[in-house]
């Protein structure tokens, strides 16, 4: 099940790689571990973020020492609240990585991108968006859609793939404005 700014981001990349790529991908719904396991050996695009997406949460945990960010849900040891607005944060490896947090009061919020090549079988990649909401996940789709040919070239030539942050300004269930980059690194 995804929510409605999931559901629009989803969308959108459909017809994307239907009309641009030619290619009709595959949804997959997985319920449990062993439903992800089983895709593993393909290029997998994984969409939302890990509050309700065991895909997301398993791919995050996966390149948790890779990533320069990650879900401040992921990294809590005890059992958390679903809706507890203190878990909406992208929180840095260290210093040099200021955390990104959700501010209600602005309506600003951010979703990840991932590009990670290689990661469960040789040749295949995994591309990732998540974000601290469900409009955010749609920033995010948004922004790899904007996505000029030359990046995707680029991209191909990197070792690992990347992460970047996007923030947004939430304008409605569905709608995001102001969508920008404001982190983009290399994974080693």
């Amino acid at each position: 099940m995804l929510l409605r700014g999931e559901v629009a981001g989803l969308g959108e990349l459909l017809h994307f790689f239907r009309s641009e790529c030619k290619t009709n991908p595959r949804i997959a719904s997985l319920s449990h571990k062993a439903d992800f396991d089983a895709i593993k050996g393909k290029n997998l695009f994984i969409v939302g973020g890990p509050k309700y997406n065991s895909a997301a949460t398993a791919f995050m945990q996966e390149v948790s020492d890779e990533v320069p960010y990650q879900f401040k849900r992921l990294l809590q040891n005890d059992r958390v609240k679903a809706n507890d607005p203190e878990l909406k944060m992208f929180v840095g490896k260290n210093a040099n990585y200021p955390n990104y947090t959700y501010d209600f009061h602005e309506e600003i919020q951010y979703a990840t991108v991932v590009f990670r090549k290689d990661l469960y079988a040789s040749g295949k990649n995994v591309l990732f968006v998540g974000g601290l909401s469900n409009v955010a996940t749609l920033a995010g789709t948004t922004w790899i859609l904007s996505r000029p040919f030359p990046f995707w070239r680029r991209t191909r030539k990197q070792h690992k793939g990347f992460q970047a942050i996007v923030k947004c300004r939430v304008i409605g269930q569905a709608q995001a404005s102001k969508i920008e980059l404001v982190f983009y690194e290399e994974l080693g």
